[in-house]
């Protein structure tokens, strides 16, 4: 059985807790990113190869966001998350990272 921890030991943990959510949340911007680029690539892919389809909706109809769901094996609405993490704004990005930097 290990020791109770102490407080300095319970501030590093948790410093080490929160440093590895900081760490996360650059991964799943990165992540958020690539998906996002994927996606977009896909678009311009099936823009040049593909007809327009007339039908909003339904069978057919194949967009950068159902073809790169295909292609990469995730849901639907990750991909779609992901497009919107992505368009978030560089003043967004840099003040969520000094909010970050100052917790």
């Amino acid at each position: 059985m290990s020791a109770p921890l102490t407080l300095p030991d319970q501030a590093r943990a948790a410093c080490r807790r929160i440093d590895g959510a900081w760490h996360l949340l650059i991964c799943l911007q990165e992540r958020a990113d690539h998906i996002a680029e994927w996606v977009r690539i896909t678009e311009n892919k099936l823009a040049h190869n593909e007809p327009v389809s007339r039908a909003k909706e339904g069978r057919g109809n194949t967009g950068g966001v159902r073809a790169a769901v295909r292609e990469l094996g995730i849901e639907r609405n990750e991909a779609q998350r992901a497009v919107k993490i992505a368009g978030i704004s560089e003043e967004a990005r840099a003040a969520a990272d000094e909010a970050g930097r100052d917790a």
